[in-house]
C-alpha cells in the first residue's frame, strides 16, 4: 500500500489548522489543547484519506502531491475558522481557494505544450492507402451483440468485458474477456472460462468462445490485495494506467497495461512503459515503450490516441484561441458521434485500420470548427505500436460525418437504420468513404461506399459486391475502359421510365437509336421533341448514356 498520499494529507491538514490558529490568535494561552486538537484532526484525515486512496489510487506525481497538499491545507485552514469560532483575517483563506482553482486550471494555461506533446508529422506526400482487404465491417456494438449470444447459459455467472480490436493472425479481430457478474460471483468461482473472438472483417462469421484457459481476469471485482489495478499501482504509483485485453498469435491471453506520465501539469501523458500481465498467474513483465513484443497491437492505447488528436487539432495557438478566433483549429470529425464504437457519447473517436504496409493504425479525420462545415481538411494515422502520428492533408472532400449522413439518407425508409464508423479509402485513385449500415438493434444490414468528392452512395450486402460495383464508373462502365464513345444527335422520339431492383431507369429513342440511362445523368429533364446531343457506350449489348446536352 502506498502511504505517501495519506501522510501528505495529514501533514497538510495539521499545517493548515495550525497556520489558521496562529494568524487568528497568535497570543492565545491554550496552545497545548489546540495542538492536541490539531493532531487528532490530522490523524483522522490521514486515516480517512489512506482508506479512500486504497480504492481510488491517486498517482504520486509532483503536481498531484502539490494539489493534495494545497487542497487539504486549504480545507483545514477554513476548518480552523469553524473550530476557533472566528472570521478574522479571512483574506488568506480566499487566496488559498484561488490558488486551488489555479492549480486545477493550469493545463489550460499551457495548452500549446499539449499541442507539442502530440508531435504530429504533417506529411507532404500523397495519403497512405488503407488496405481494403482488412476493413472493419463489424463495429463495436455489432461485435458486442454477437459476443452476448455466445455467453448464453453462462450468463448467470459471467458477462462480457470491454471489447478490444486487434490484428490477430492477419485479420482485424475483436477479443472480449469474460468477467464475473459481481463480487460474490468472483468469490465463488475464482476464474472465468476463457474469452470470445469476433471476426472484425467478416460479418457472416459467428463469435467463438475460446475456453482453453481459466482466466483470473479480476480487475473488475477484486477489491483487496489481488485487485490487478492495485498490484500495478503499488509497484508503479506515479504512472497513469491504460488497460487492454489482447491475445498473442498462439491465442494465449494477456492484459496489456501502458503506463504514461504527464508532461503538462497533470495532463500531457507520454507513454513510458508497457506491462504484459498474465491473467492466468498475474506475473508482470515490463518493457520500455516501443520495445514491447511485436504482437501487441494496443501499446499506444486508443484513449491516448484520441487525446492526442484533440490536443493537436485544438491547441496550436492556445486555449483561448479555441474560444475566440479559432485560428488554425482543426476538429476531429468523429466527436459527439451518436454512433461511435464505444456506444456514443462525447469526445473524439478513432478506429483501427490496416495500412498497405500491414501495420495497424488509429484513424480519424479532421474538419474546420464551423458546425455547418461538411468538408475535411485531412486525417491522422496513429501507429498503434509506436504512437507515431502522421497527418495527411486532403482538402475539398466530404468529411466522415457528411459521408455517414449521405449513407443514412439512402436507408431512411428503414426505421432506425444508420451509418457508422466511416473509414477513408482511395480506390482506383478515387477518394472514398466506407461505412457499415446498422439497424437500431446494432445488427449489420448493408455496407456502403460514399464518394468523398460528390457524396454518391454505392450500397450493397457485402464489401466484395460494392467494391466491384464501385470500381465501375457511372452507369456501370469500368473506370479504366477503352470502349468507344458514340455520339447521336437528333430529336427525342420517345422516352419513358421503369423500375428495376428498386432503381429507376429511362428508355429513350432518338432517330431510331435506343439508349438507356439512370438518374445520375438526369434524363428526367429531357422531353419528347427535345433536340439533344447524347454520348453513349455499348455495355453488355445496351447503349448506356454517358452525358447529354
Amino acid at each position: 500500500m502506498n502511504f505517501i498520499i495519506p501522510i501528505l494529507a495529514a501533514v497538510a491538514a495539521i499545517a493548515g489548522i495550525f497556520v489558521n490558529a496562529f494568524i487568528i490568535e497568535s497570543d492565545r494561552s491554550d496552545w497545548n489543547d489546540v495542538a492536541k486538537k490539531i493532531l487528532v484532526i490530522g490523524l483522522i484525515i490521514g486515516v480517512a484519506i489512506g482508506v479512500l486512496n486504497y480504492f481510488i489510487m491517486v498517482k504520486t506525481i509532483p503536481i498531484n502531491l502539490v494539489f493534495v497538499f494545497a487542497f487539504f491545507f486549504t480545507v483545514a485552514f477554513w476548518l480552523g475558522y469553524v473550530i476557533f469560532g472566528s472570521k478574522k483575517n479571512i483574506i488568506p483563506g480566499i487566496i488559498l481557494v484561488i490558488v486551488m482553482f489555479s492549480l486545477l486550471a493550469s493545463p489550460y494555461m499551457m495548452t500549446t505544450k499539449l499541442y507539442e506533446t502530440a508531435d504530429v508529422i504533417e506529411m507532404d506526400e500523397k495519403p497512405m492507402e488503407i488496405d481494403t482487404t482488412h476493413l472493419r465491417q463489424v463495429n463495436y456494438e455489432y461485435a458486442k451483440w454477437k459476443a452476448d449470444k455466445v455467453v448464453g447459459e453462462m450468463g448467470n455467472r459471467v458477462m462480457i468485458g470491454e471489447l478490444e480490436i486487434i490484428l490477430y493472425q492477419g485479420k482485424l479481430t475483436w477479443v472480449c474477456p469474460l468477467i464475473h457478474r459481481g463480487f460474490f460471483k468472483q468469490w465463488e468461482y475464482g476464474f472465468t472460462p476463457g474469452y470470445i473472438l469476433v471476426d472484425g472483417e467478416d460479418p457472416t462469421k459467428e463469435a467463438v468462445l475460446v475456453d482453453d484457459y481459466e482466466i483470473d481476469y479480476s480487475y473488475e471485482y477484486e477489491y483487496f490485495s489481488e485487485y490487478m489495478h492495485r498490484i500495478v499501482y503499488d509497484e508503479y504509483p506515479d504512472y497513469d494506467q491504460y488497460w487492454s485485453f489482447e491475445i498473442d498469435e498462439t491465442g494465449a491471453p494477456w492484459v496489456i497495461v501502458t503506463l504514461s506520465q504527464p508532461t503538462v501539469s497533470y495532463h500531457g501523458d507520454v507513454a513510458q512503459l508497457v506491462l504484459v500481465v498474465s491473467p492466468l498467474n498475474k506475473s508482470i513483465t515490463s518493457y520500455a515503450f516501443g520495445e514491447q513484443p511485436e504482437w501487441i497491437d494496443n501499446a499506444f492505447p486508443e484513449e491516448l490516441a484520441e487525446r492526442y488528436c484533440e490536443w493537436w487539432g485544438n491547441y496550436k495557438h492556445g486555449f483561448w484561441n479555441t474560444l475566440i478566433t479559432e485560428k488554425g483549429v482543426k476538429r476531429p470529425t468523429a466527436k459527439n458521434n451518436a454512433y461511435s464504437q464505444d456506444g456514443g457519447g462525447f469526445g473524439t473517436d478513432v478506429y483501427m485500420i490496416v495500412g498497405k504496409d500491414n501495420q495497424s493504425y488509429w484513424f480519424t479525420d479532421f474538419t474546420s470548427p464551423a458546425s455547418s462545415d461538411q468538408s475535411m481538411v485531412g486525417y491522422v494515422l496513429v501507429n498503434t505500436k509506436t504512437g507515431v502520428m502522421n497527418f495527411y492533408q486532403v482538402a475539398g472532400l466530404l468529411n466522415g460525418d457528411a459521408a455517414m449522413e449521405a449513407a443514412t439518407a439512402k436507408v431512411t425508409n428503414f426505421v432506425g437504420w444508420y451509418a457508422t464508423q466511416p473509414i477513408f479509402l482511395i480506390i482506383d485513385g478515387n477518394e472514398t468513404w466506407f461505412t457499415p449500415i446498422h439497424s437500431g438493434t446494432n445488427i449489420l444490414q448493408k455496407v456502403a461506399l460514399v464518394s468523398a468528392l460528390d457524396g454518391k452512395v454505392t450500397m450493397g450486402d457485402n464489401l466484395e459486391a460494392i467494391l466491384e460495383e464501385f470500381s465501375l464508373g457511372d452507369n456501370g462502365i469500368p473506370s479504366d475502359t477503352n470502349m468507344t464513345i458514340i455520339t447521336v444527335n437528333g430529336t427525342v422520339d420517345d422516352i419513358h421510365s421503369y423500375v428495376v431492383d428498386g432503381e429507376t431507369e429511362w428508355y429513350l429513342e432518338i432517330n431510331g437509336t435506343v439508349v438507356y440511362a439512370n438518374s445520375d445523368t438526369q434524363p428526367f429533364l429531357i422531353g419528347i421533341g427535345d433536340h439533344v446531343v447524347i454520348e453513349y457506350q455499348v455495355i453488355e449489348e445496351r447503349n448506356i448514356i454517358l452525358k447529354w446536352d
